[in-house]
């Protein structure tokens, strides 16, 4: 029987991704702080996103002591020493990729929580741990140590599964090795994972977690409502259509996305369409203020930032590339378009599979057509392709994931 869990909030998207499941796990009486952990750039610090929320959460680094720091200091040193006495070619050696500043903070980085950890799990016990994934360092790191511990560690499906991340760097293979379950939204998902190596008896189909309350939100007799009341609490007409332009980080964008956000913008003006962007959260905090600064001389345009969730229910079409948001879009039965105005190509695209409408380069007129019903896609074929990808969308993820817990 489950009385203290722990769960894992490295980034702001960890607590929020697993919050409901946690939520779940209190509302049950079990004990459930969130473990955070320093990084190198400082990104998300809990008084950014923990404090004012008032959640309770241990600080993975607050149980080292001054015998712990040496012993880091030493492995950190050793370690080191070992990377920079390793001769390689110049397109193998990390040294040729990574400053020396980066080498050294994050080796000790991951030293300092690898003997925190060790420290801190013997002294809390819980009977369950809970990361988002097992693709970073620090999930990895956490499952590791369960299994040294004998600690049940269940990790999730963090968002858009591309075959692309499985051949180039083997990230669907590398999603459970240490953990006991990996939690997915779909049978699609299930199958990815299958099919790069995890054993079948680790991955449970539980639909997505993090969606639950929109999806039983979307079978209440007043959900006509949100779209046009949600578009007025961003100061848009709430009767009129609403665009969003939701962007990956910007680096990753198929093609130019200044010029792409530029000819949105215009278009908008020239169209009287009102458009809302949205960045991805890891955009840096320069590029936004930017964008809102030119945005800012267009009268139907915004930068909104907050719950992408939200915004993209209360949008009429949205503007995507490769994403998870795409997804996530479909999933609340929003229309899809695919932008590509340069015609870079994008990465398995989802108009291609027939569940997202092009726009290419010279075709944003035909948002209009799509806006109107003009443009229109196979109905059934969406149907089934959110029915496979998505997983079940009857609000009960959570307790899916609950069930799961009780059988560690």
């Amino acid at each position: 029987m489950i009385k203290r869990a722990l769960c894992f909030a490295g980034r702001i998207h960890h607590r929020d991704r697993l919050m409901p499941v946690v939520n779940a796990l209190r509302a049950k009486g079990i004990e459930c702080p969130y473990l955070i952990s320093d990084n190198a750039t400082q990104n998300d610090p809990s008084s950014e996103y923990l404090i004012p929320a008032r959640e309770p959460f241990i600080d993975a680094l607050s149980v080292l002591d001054s015998s712990d720091i040496q012993q880091v200091t030493q492995m950190t040193h050793s370690i080191l020493s070992s990377i920079y006495a390793k001769r390689m070619g110049w397109d193998e050696d990390i040294t040729t990729f990574h400053p020396p500043f980066w080498i050294a903070y994050s080796v000790r980085e991951e030293c300092e929580y690898l003997i925190a950890l060790r420290k801190l799990l013997p002294e809390y016990k819980p009977d369950i741990f809970l990361s988002l994934h097992e693709n970073n360092h620090w999930g990895r790191m956490n499952a590791y140590v369960c299994k040294e511990l004998n600690i049940p560690h269940i990790v999730f499906q963090e968002g858009l599964i591309r075959t692309r991340d499985e051949k180039t760097q083997g990230k669907q293979g590398l999603g459970c090795e240490y953990s006991q379950r990996l939690c997915v939204w779909s049978e699609s998902a299930k199958q990815a994972y299958r099919s790069a190596g995890i054993p079948e008896e680790k991955i449970k189909v539980v639909g997505i977690p993090h969606m639950d309350n929109w999806f039983r939100a979307m079978r209440d007799p007043q959900w006509p409502m949100f779209k046009p009341s949600y578009k007025a609490q961003l100061g848009f007409n709430p009767d009129e259509p609403l665009v969003t332009f939701t962007l990956p980080i910007l680096h990753r964008y198929d093609g130019n996305p200044k010029r792409a956000i530029g000819l949105v913008a215009d278009w908008s003006a020239n169209r009287f369409t009102q458009v809302a962007f949205s960045f991805h959260p890891f955009e840096s905090e320069a590029n936004v203020a930017r964008v809102r600064e030119v945005v800012a001389k267009h009268p139907y345009a915004k930068v909104i930032g907050g719950d992408v969730l939200s915004l993209l229910a209360a949008s009429d079409c949205v503007l995507a590339q490769h994403s998870t948001i795409t997804t996530e879009a479909l999933a609340l039965g929003t229309t899809l378009a695919e932008i590509d105005l340069d015609n870079a190509g994008v990465l398995e695209s989802l108009a291609e599979q027939g569940v997202a409408h092009a726009i290419r380069a010279g075709e944003l007129n035909k948002i209009l057509d799509i806006l109107s019903g003009k443009e229109k896609l196979d109905r059934g074929h969406m149907q089934e392709w959110v029915n496979i990808n998505v997983g079940p969308r009857d609000g009960r993820a959570v307790e899916r994931v609950l069930a799961e817990l009780e059988l560690l």
